[in-house]
């Protein structure tokens, strides 16, 4: 299961590069603190809060699961 977290933790960072927004304005934009923020992207273990920052990036749920076999 640490492995599928790691890899939705990348998936999350690599969609936020792509719309070139920093951890502090999507916390913002959350009405959430960075270090709250932070917590969320690098403990990916809460499927609503992963809603919640799909909709600030503008993506899906299923981009942050592009690539992981869950079948592991």
């Amino acid at each position: 299961m640490e492995e599928i977290y790691k890899n939705i933790t990348a998936n999350i960072k690599i969609q936020r590069f792509k719309k070139d927004i920093t951890q502090e304005q999507i916390a913002e934009k959350l009405g959430v603190s960075k270090v709250t923020y932070n917590t969320w992207e690098n403990n990916p273990n809460d499927i609503s809060k992963l809603y919640k920052i799909a909709q600030v990036l503008n993506c899906t749920l299923e981009d942050f699961f592009n690539g992981i076999d869950i079948n592991k």
